[in-house]
């Protein structure tokens, strides 16, 4: 299982501008909302982070986090990714 931590400040600005929290993540991560968890595409800026993505709803979530050790990541932000829903909600 993985566990999260995160910046409580970062928690309230998401949660005010995007209506969502990094409670609401890892919630959906623990059941079975994860879609991806790959390097961060920028490998060359972001060395150190990971990217997941994450289904709320109807809406694809990319969320940048740094991996600190095997089981645990600091996420960073939560946005909403056309990307990943063009990638992972493919209409039947």
């Amino acid at each position: 299982m993985k566990l999260f931590e995160w910046s409580e400040e970062k928690d309230a600005i998401l949660r005010e501008k995007r209506g969502i929290s990094f409670e609401d993540i890892e919630r959906v991560v623990h059941t079975g909302g994860l879609l991806a968890d790959t390097p961060h595409p920028n490998r060359k800026k972001y060395p150190h982070q990971r990217m997941l993505a994450v289904r709320i709803g109807a809406q694809v979530y990319g969320v940048p986090c740094a991996q600190k050790d095997e089981k645990t990541y600091f996420l960073k932000t939560a946005y909403p990714s056309r990307k990943y829903a063009r990638r992972f909600l493919k209409a039947n």
